[in-house]
C-alpha cells in the first residue's frame, strides 16, 4: 500500500503489486506443474514397463513349466493355474495403478495447458 495525494490535497491509499514477487511466484508455479507432469510421465512409463516385464516373465514360466517333462499331466494344469492366478493379479494391480497414473498425468498435461493458455490471454491483453 502507498499513500497518495491527489491535485487537491487529498490522501489515499493505493495498492501497488510487487511485479517482481508475482513474477517468481508464476514461474515457481510454472517450474512446478512442470515437475508434476514429468514425474507422471516417469511414473506411467515405469507402470508400463512393469507389466512388460511381467508379461515376459509369465510367459517365460509358462513354457518352462509346459516343457517340464518331469511333471505329470495333473500337476502341469495345477501350475499352470497357480501361475495365471499369480500373474493375474499381479497385472490386473498394474492395469488398475495404471488408470489412476493415466488420470494423473492427464490432470497434470490439463493443468500445464491452462497455465500456457492464461499466459497467452495475458500477453495477448
Amino acid at each position: 500500500m502507498r499513500l497518495k495525494r491527489d491535485s487537491q490535497g487529498n490522501y489515499s491509499y493505493e495498492y501497488v503489486a510487487d511485479n517482481e514477487a508475482i513474477d517468481d511466484a508464476q514461474a515457481n508455479l510454472a517450474q512446478a506443474q512442470n515437475d508434476l507432469y514429468n514425474f507422471d510421465k516417469e511414473r506411467y512409463q515405469s507402470n508400463l514397463d512393469d507389466m512388460l516385464s511381467a508379461w515376459r516373465d509369465f510367459q517365460s514360466d509358462y513354457k518352462d513349466i509346459l516343457e517340464d517333462t518331469s511333471l505329470t499331466e495333473q500337476e502341469r494344469i495345477e501350475r499352470l493355474a497357480l501361475l495365471r492366478e499369480q500373474y493375474g493379479e499381479y497385472i490386473n494391480d498394474k492395469t488398475a495403478e495404471n488408470l489412476v497414473v493415466r488420470n494423473n498425468l492427464t490432470e497434470s498435461a490439463f493443468a500445464d495447458l491452462a497455465a500456457l493458455y492464461n499466459t497467452d490471454v495475458e500477453n495477448y491483453n
